[in-house]
């Protein structure tokens, strides 16, 4: 909806986002609670693709999907700054979306619908965001840096580890590099940057989300493992548990 009451609230939610509650739920606890699934076209070649980085496995293997509109889009739809990405791109399974269907927040979607939304998230460059487990995940948000809570804990509060990165890393092969920064201008967290005309990955930054290989047409850009990389919990309860642990 939007309206008076709804722009309110999405002020009164920015403020408190911004003022501490951000902050405190994203570092609180050294585990994450969402991680960023890679594309999977842009997994090296050879490597050994894990179950859990592959989005479209998810959706194959799932009985109940629903697709709804993107909340944080949408807060700032209302409050008169949206980038224009798209917004029923965010993706739900299992109970969740069942629970959000029959209360009227999302509509029931096929695979076929899923894997729409996909593309289209891909295509406007938008990275993928989950929760950091392996099995049975609740839901895909296809984030951006401006607009979206998790990724904004980088863009908006300078917290660089709030969100799980994947297992790679963006690696620039500079003798093909051509210079067009198509890959600045699709990264969401600004962790690329042009020096002398090539581009410059800034490792500490990168989330490996792949969007910048994907959107390379000198090919250029390549993912490569990365070495200091951590494996999501198992399920939902081993993730809560090891958060409150730590809080």
């Amino acid at each position: 909806e939007t309206n008076p009451t709804k722009r309110k609230i999405a002020e009164l939610f920015d403020n408190y986002y911004h003022e501490g509650w951000g902050e405190q739920t994203f570092t609180s606890a050294r585990t994450a609670l969402a991680r960023v699934m890679p594309i999977e076209e842009e997994i090296p070649r050879g490597e050994e693709i894990l179950p859990y980085e592959k989005v479209s496995e998810f959706i194959e293997g799932s009985t109940y999907m629903a697709i709804t509109n993107c909340f944080c889009r949408h807060e700032a739809e209302l409050l008169d700054r949206s980038c224009g990405a798209p917004k029923e791109v965010c993706m739900i399974f299992g109970p969740f979306a069942e629970f959000l269907v029959k209360r009227g927040y999302a509509r029931k979607a096929s695979r076929e619908d899923m894997l729409l939304a996909l593309r289209e998230s891909e295509e406007a460059g938008l990275v993928h965001m989950s929760d950091n487990i392996q099995e049975k995940i609740n839901f895909i948000c296809n984030c951006c840096g401006c607009c979206c809570g998790f990724l904004g804990t980088i863009t908006k509060l300078g917290i660089s580890n709030a969100v799980a990165s994947t297992r790679y890393l963006a690696e620039v092969d500079e003798d093909l590099c051509n210079g067009c920064e198509n890959c600045v201008e699709v990264c969401q967290i600004a962790a690329i940057s042009m020096q002398d005309d090539i581009a410059v990955i800034n490792a500490d930054r990168c989330i490996g989300c792949g969007l910048c290989v994907s959107h390379c047409p000198s090919e250029a850009m390549e993912a490569v493992e990365r070495e200091d990389w951590k494996r999501p919990a198992a399920n939902i309860v081993e993730l809560g548990v090891s958060i409150l642990k730590e809080r």
